[in-house]
């Protein structure tokens, strides 16, 4: 997602998955050939990548309805959730913060941890993916007829709530991990996300603790400060979240939630096309020609 699929076709790609050892009876060439237990991450990963790509094909390539696409979700849905029960359960993703948090993992080995915790962002980044459609395409009188939508997009928030989450607390006791660079993409897709459902759905009682959030993911964007693209990211959310607390009082947005933002913007469009958060006013002492990689893409693009 983001960028041209240069997979090619699963027939292309016909390595075995690494044989994992067990740690039990495998002796001579069979013990040789086994890798360790880390490796077991690597089939559940093709595995994910194909649901990611169903995603994109299903849900965001081609022109559907809002009963189609609620549908397809719904089915995709199903699969990850296949997918999150075949993985092992001590890197099994938390599904929601209603779960009782365990600390049956603090003594875990330090690969096991750091499994989990990519795997847990991945997770949530796709349902944010995945349920970030019916915000983005449902009109009002879509969500307020149909409570599929209603409840994909709950879902959707409270997966941006997770990733926020989790990365602001792993900051707090994990020095490495401020510097792993895909922190930026899920940071400013998650928050992006939440500043979209403030201007469109949120209600007055809901606007602290949204705003609460998008604070907690500039300040990740903050501290790393090593990493230009992640300081400006957070200028640019910051930027956002004014307009977001300008938008939400504004009648006429109340009214016409859903409605088109004006071409020729700034735009989120990491995954799913055009997200104005700055309402065209942007700061022009802002060196977007310092945002490399592939961060372009990330955070300007102009319709075609």
């Amino acid at each position: 997602m983001g960028r041209p699929d240069t997979l090619g076709a699963d027939l292309y790609h016909n390595r075995r998955f690494p044989r994992i050892s067990n740690g039990q009876s495998e002796t001579g060439m069979d013990s040789e050939m086994s890798e360790h237990p880390c490796c077991a991450i690597i089939e559940h990963m093709v595995h994910f990548s194909k649901i990611t790509r169903n995603i994109c094909l299903s849900i965001y390539l081609p022109e559907t309805t809002i009963p189609m696409m609620v549908a397809m979700a719904s089915q995709i849905e199903r699969d990850l959730e296949a997918w999150t029960q075949k993985l092992p359960e001590a890197i099994r993703p938390m599904g929601s913060s209603t779960q009782v948090p365990s600390l049956r993992g603090v003594r875990d080995v330090q690969w096991v941890k750091r499994q989990r915790l990519v795997l847990n962002l991945r997770y949530h980044n796709l349902r944010i993916l995945l349920f970030g459609s019916f915000l983005l395409r449902s009109t009002a009188q879509e969500r307020a007829t149909m409570s599929d939508t209603k409840v994909g997009i709950q879902k959707c928030l409270e997966s941006a709530k997770q990733t926020i989450e989790t990365i602001y607390q792993t900051y707090q006791h994990s020095d490495f991990f401020r510097t792993w660079f895909y922190n930026t993409t899920y940071t400013v897709f998650a928050a992006s996300i939440i500043l979209v459902y403030m201007t469109q759905d949120a209600v007055e009682s809901e606007m602290q603790p949204l705003l609460r959030l998008v604070d907690m993911a500039i300040e990740i964007l903050m501290i790393m400060d090593e990493c230009v693209v992640a300081l400006q990211a957070a200028k640019l959310l910051q930027g956002a979240r004014e307009k977001a607390i300008q938008k939400s009082s504004q009648v006429e947005v109340a009214a016409n939630p859903g409605t088109s933002w004006p071409d020729g913007m700034v735009y989120l469009n990491h995954y799913w096309g055009p997200l104005n958060l700055l309402d065209g006013e942007l700061d022009q002492n802002l060196d977007m020609s310092s945002i490399d990689f592939d961060a372009a893409s990330l955070f300007m693009s102009m319709p075609h």
